[in-house]
């Protein structure tokens, strides 16, 4: 079985160094310690890692149950300090977790046999060619292409869908009058927010 995590270092959370902060911060509470750096770089390395490595540093040897008491208290302690750094959420991601939590749903084997490298490529190709697409529309246009095929949706049919949407939406904001203002408000939001897609992908 495959997870599919987004790193920290800017492709999920920008922290803005609040990572850093609240890790220093916590070391030096736990070791009663006026200072700290830490010897080595932090870039590319796992927080089980980084922790792992400054018990290493500052007690000359690996103890586990030191280690994880670490570990859970930067988890307490990140949060405090994203505010302060202006840390946040990139755009988009929330939206692009539920859209491959519905095909990996629909379509069990999909990035089943794939190396981390594509599947990071192919959640980056998700996230950034409908960043403008509300979920709810998103989650439209899956389910009517899931209905006609076996197979799990590539980007060039995803867009053939949401063309589909837009010209039905259109379709009601036609026929829409004074007594259904509903349908008028839902086709109004879907043509506003499906403009780009009038157009065929390949055009």
């Amino acid at each position: 079985m495959k997870y599919i995590f987004w790193d920290i270092d800017g492709t999920l959370l920008l922290t803005g160094g609040a990572g850093v902060m609240a890790m220093i911060d916590v070391i030096k509470e736990h070791y009663f310690l006026k200072d700290f750096k830490f010897d080595k770089t932090l870039a590319g390395r796992t927080d089980s890692d980084i922790i792992r490595g400054a018990v290493l540093q500052i007690k000359g040897k690996f103890n586990a149950a030191d280690a994880a008491n670490l570990l859970i208290r930067y988890h307490m302690a990140l949060p405090k300090h994203l505010p302060q750094c202006f840390g946040s959420l990139l755009y988009n991601v929330e939206e692009t977790l539920k859209f491959l939590a519905l095909i990996k749903v629909a379509y069990p084997e999909s990035y089943s046999d794939m190396d981390d490298s594509y599947i990071e490529a192919t959640i980056n190709m998700w996230q950034t060619t409908f960043p403008d697409v509300p979920y709810v529309i998103m989650e439209m246009a899956f389910n009517n292409f899931r209905k006609k095929s076996k197979f799990a949706p590539k980007v060039a049919e995803m867009f053939e869908e949401l063309r589909n949407i837009h010209y039905a939406a259109m379709q009601d904001k036609l026929t829409a009058n004074e007594y259904n203002p509903n349908l008028l408000k839902k086709a109004e939001f879907i043509v506003e927010n499906t403009r780009r897609f009038s157009r065929r992908f390949f055009e």
